[in-house]
This record gives structure tokens, sequence and C-alpha cells, in this order.
């Protein structure tokens, strides 16, 4: 099990929104259209502009998409613009007392999940 340090559902899915302003310059890179984009996505090029423009989300499948697509992380593309990205913490590597603290720092929704 891994558990990111610093790292909140509120955060994430403020980053979601703005997924549009990440996803932009990356295909303007690699030199592709909205079209190519919506076309990998199994979306029409209409909805595709609505998310570029943070009117419209992507769901976690769509962004999985596009981070494999891009050889990147989840972690990596939804905090391509930030200088760092969560600390990973794997559990496994940690005593019964050592993961309970660790579960201790999430907040309630968090450790719901786990």
């Amino acid at each position: 099990m891994c558990i990111y340090r610093n790292i909140s559902l509120n955060f994430i899915q403020n980053r979601m929104k703005h997924i549009g302003y990440i996803i932009k310059p990356l295909r303007e890179k690699h030199g592709m259209s909205q079209k190519q984009i919506a076309d990998l996505l199994n979306m029409h090029a209409s909805n595709y502009s609505r998310v570029e423009s943070g009117e419209r989300d992507l769901s976690i499948n769509s962004i999985k998409k596009l981070a494999d697509f891009f050889n990147m992380t989840v972690d990596q593309f939804i905090n391509l613009n930030e200088k760092s990205i969560p600390e990973e913490i794997f559990t496994e590597d940690k005593s019964v007392a050592e993961r309970i603290k660790l579960i201790s720092k999430l907040d309630k929704q968090e450790r719901s999940v786990i």
C-alpha cells in the first residue's frame, strides 16, 4: 500500500478542475491537435476543447490514459507545473505503529479510503 503525504482529496479535486491548463502546453509541445487528444480519449473535439478551457473535468480513467500516452505517472501528470511531487510512503516498510501514525495524519475522508 502506498500513501501520499501532504496531499488531500480536495487538492486532487481542485487539480482535476484545472487539468486542461496542464494538458494544453503538453499537447502543443508534442505538436498534437485537440482533435488527436480528443480521439485518444474517445471524446468529441468540442467537449475536449471545454476541458482545455477549464469548463469540463476529465475522468480519472482519461487522466490515466493521458499520463500513459505521455509516458508519465498520474502524479507526474497532475503535478506537471509544480516544483515537487507528493512524497510516496510505502507502508509495507513500516512497523504497525508507524503505519498507524501515518494514517492518523490523513483527514477523515482519506482514512475511510484506507
